[in-house]
């Protein structure tokens, strides 16, 4: 749809089809596309953590975990694909969603794309 590189100051999304695509030297990490986008597709992963990674995801407002409380994560089909730790979750604005930065497994760095409290 757009929304999450129309949300980029940086100009670091571009959508030349159906998935955006992000250009990481443009990239700042703000979460801005995270934020924006409807569809819970966007995500920030960080992984340089050693054997950790920290990923960045939205959720609805009533999944939002407390901060170290256990999440679970799943993948874009909705098929639970591991669990990790809140290291930060907050309400947006918008009174009906939240971020999630969430701490787990190096190998669930390209599969996970959202999360709710276990």
């Amino acid at each position: 749809c757009g929304v999450c590189a129309a949300a980029c100051g940086f100009g670091a999304i571009i959508k030349p089809g159906r998935s955006p695509i992000v250009d990481h030297d443009k990239c700042i990490g703000c979460g801005a596309c995270v934020n924006a986008c409807p569809r819970f597709n966007m995500r920030l992963v960080d992984g340089s953590k050693g054997e950790f990674a920290e990923i960045t995801v939205k959720c609805r407002l009533e999944d939002l975990p407390g901060q170290d409380a256990a999440v679970r994560l799943f993948d874009e089909e909705g098929r639970e694909v591991g669990a990790g730790t809140a290291i930060q979750a907050y309400p947006l604005p918008d009174g009906k969603h939240g971020l999630i930065r969430a701490r787990a497994d190096r190998a669930l760095l390209l599969t996970a794309a959202w999360a709710k409290k276990a």
